[in-house]
């Protein structure tokens, strides 16, 4: 299985370009991280699924970083935060919190 990394309440307009943009950073922090196994894009999948509301978008964003079975949960806690930090960069305004979905660890991660 590929792990799964899913980013809800972005920013209500985002182009085209911005979501390539946060893709890219995505998955470069995963990969910086050396998670076992993941490469590039196509060892994982990246989901930004639409957010119906439109109030308050962008001020907090969540990220759940499904590892499947890469790694060991301090590398897969570094690649969490990796990932924070790049959604933080594009992002500076927001809160970025995440949480890494393990079955033998189960840890959130923030950042202000």
């Amino acid at each position: 299985m590929k792990p799964v990394i899913k980013v809800w309440c972005l920013p209500h307009e985002q182009s085209e370009n911005d979501f390539v943009r946060l893709h890219r950073a995505i998955v470069g922090a995963v990969v910086s991280s050396k998670v076992n196994g993941v490469n590039g894009q196509d060892d994982m999948v990246v989901l930004m699924p639409t957010d119906l509301m439109k109030k308050g978008l962008g001020e907090e964003i969540i990220v759940e970083f499904d590892p499947a079975n890469h790694s060991h949960a301090k590398e897969c806690l570094k690649a969490l935060g990796a990932i924070l930090d790049a959604i933080k960069r594009l992002y500076p305004k927001a809160y970025v919190q995440g949480k890494l979905l393990r079955p033998d660890a189960d840890c959130y991660r923030s950042r202000e």
